[in-house]
């Protein structure tokens, strides 16, 4: 999966349902909303709070699961972006929205 270019829309089971192999399997929709496909890791060293002390909330905003949260550190001036992995169920809106260039900071 490359979610960099497109999240898995937790609406959607066609890849399930079309899958030529099934190494997909097929899954209704309320199974398929809480399939977990992955977890987010976010890469500290290009995150842009972690990395730069810079705002950035699009991961957190995205997230339809409320998997992302944010800590306060006294070091930094705003909060880190922290993965809840028992909430995160893979989905990569985080991935697909971050607006670091080239590969994406979570």
């Amino acid at each position: 999966m490359n979610l960099r270019h497109a999240a898995c829309d937790q609406k959607c089971n066609l890849c399930g349902l079309v899958c030529p192999t099934e190494s997909i399997r097929p899954l209704g929709l309320t199974e398929r909303r809480h399939a977990r496909v992955g977890t987010a890791i976010i890469v500290r060293d290009t995150c842009l709070p972690w990395a730069r002390d810079e705002r950035c909330l699009v991961c957190e905003e995205q997230c339809p699961y409320g998997a992302i949260t944010f800590r306060q550190d006294d070091r930094y001036r705003f909060g880190l972006p922290v993965v809840e992995p028992d909430k995160c169920n893979g989905c990569g809106r985080c991935e697909d929205k971050c607006p670091v260039k080239g590969n994406s900071a979570i």
